[in-house]
């Protein structure tokens, strides 16, 4: 029972509960436990809370320990008593968390073992090729990655909305790339899906990217707009300041102070948000240049000068 909750709680992502339930039964029945699932929930937990040295090593483990039953009587047993991850499923995570411990030669070296896809439920086939994805990019391979993502994406015969992650990571693949247009447009097709059924992260980072790359091209309206829709959506649940006062400081660069100060004004008021200091301050110095013009004119000899 204690195996099927932990289960559930994993593909649900809900890592703290796993880990108050080794907490509350460490020293009853997950003392010593046999089963290799419980272990695998308990490796996944951490992955998820980041701790990624403690599950790389669970999962190291767990690995060798099912490639040793393989094919055997008691390899046949676990299968049927227990949620047995596949080996494919233990690569991909090491895959994962090396790439994470920026371990990178052995997370590609994960990834290239991983023979049949099929055995990868659609969620962590989409999941591989991001993490592939992400492995070329942070060894400087933008343009090797984008190549394999667009592969990907073009033969994917899934579910359509599981795209999405793949999508995202091709769009700021392309923001990294300084594609700005293809960036756009990519983000883009997430944002115009039905939002109902993405992951409201996703979305979040979408409008980010999209955001960033109508910046890049000089289309600071276009930007306003989505940076403005992302403020909307999601300034209630986590903090934006970075973003509301980027939107203020596009509207200060083009002349509009006042539209700048409204957009301020909702900034953390603590004095040490440092947002909130960026916009004071070109907002002082923005008064104190109004109030120089009007000494200078309020001068004769330099009232003169200015006619010559």
């Amino acid at each position: 029972n204690i195996a099927d909750s932990l289960n559930e709680k994993v593909n649900d992502k809900h890592f703290v509960d796993v880990l108050k339930v080794f907490g509350k039964y460490s020293t009853t029945w997950l003392r010593k436990v046999e089963r290799y699932d419980v272990n695998f929930f308990l490796g996944r937990s951490y992955e998820l809370a980041g701790v990624f040295t403690d599950s790389e090593k669970i999962y190291t483990e767990t690995l060798r320990k099912i490639k040793k039953i393989e094919g055997t009587k008691e390899g046949l047993e676990r299968k049927v008593n227990e949620h047995l991850p596949t080996q494919e499923e233990l690569y991909l995570r090491l895959a994962n968390v090396n790439f994470h411990l920026r371990n990178y030669a052995k997370a590609y070296n994960s990834i290239k073992k991983i023979k049949n896809k099929a055995k990868l439920t659609e969620e962590l086939r989409i999941e591989l090729v991001t993490v592939a994805a992400k492995i070329y990019k942070a060894q400087g391979q933008n343009k090797m990655a984008i190549e394999y993502m667009k592969k990907s994406i073009k033969q994917w015969d899934g579910d359509k909305k599981l795209l999405m992650p793949a999508y995202l990571e091709l769009a700021e693949l392309y923001l990294a790339n300084k594609d700005y247009v293809l960036s756009e447009i990519t983000a883009s097709k997430i944002i115009d899906n039905n939002k109902q059924e993405i992951d409201p992260q996703i979305i979040e980072k979408a409008l980010i990217t999209k955001g960033d790359a109508l910046f890049k091209q000089r289309k600071s309206i276009s930007s306003v707009e989505v940076y403005s829709e992302l403020l909307e959506k999601f300034e209630k649940k986590r903090p934006m300041d970075r973003y509301r006062y980027k939107v203020g400081k596009i509207l200060f660069d083009r002349g509009d102070v006042r539209g700048a100060e409204k957009l301020w004004a909702k900034l953390g008021q603590d004095s040490s948000n440092y947002y909130q200091s960026l916009a004071n301050e070109k907002i002082e110095h923005k008064k104190w240049q109004n109030n120089y013009k009007k000494y200078i004119n309020r001068i004769p000899a330099m009232s003169k000068t200015k006619q010559r």
